[in-house]
């Protein structure tokens, strides 16, 4: 064998294994994000605005909800690709002593899946450009 292909072989053995880790992980990133919002309350906030970046080419939702009659504001985790509806409902979960501190309950853990894998096949891919290559 030639040293490009050892190189091939060992680079997509890392890009496997961290694709492998991170799929491995998931479940465990899924029961944190449960845990965390079983230890707050749920209320819910309304998109009240979107600010565009510019670098993606997406919005990010401006979300507020109000506690004991106190408004609060915060940023949504995800960024979207185009404007939703104004004043459309979130559901939010905020820590009991800390009021300001509040997360989305919903979460979308399909983009970390598609990561994993890809990072898997890619991985597997450039093995076999490395042993047959």
């Amino acid at each position: 064998m030639q040293t490009h292909q050892y190189l091939f072989i060992g680079t997509g053995a890392v890009i496997a294994a961290i694709g492998l880790w991170y799929y491995l992980t998931l479940p465990r990133l899924r029961a944190a994000h449960a845990a965390d919002i079983a230890s707050r309350e749920l209320i819910t906030g309304e998109v009240v605005d979107y600010e565009f970046d510019s670098e993606d080419n997406k919005y990010t939702r401006l979300i507020e909800y109000e506690v004991n009659g106190h408004r609060y504001r915060m940023r949504g985790r995800e960024a979207v690709p185009a404007k939703g509806k104004p004043l459309a409902p979130v559901r939010l979960a905020y820590k009991r002593d800390k009021r300001s501190d509040a997360i989305e309950v919903e979460r979308d853990f399909s983009g970390d899946t598609r990561f994993a894998k890809g990072s898997i096949v890619i991985g597997v891919v450039f093995i076999l450009l490395g042993v047959f290559g």
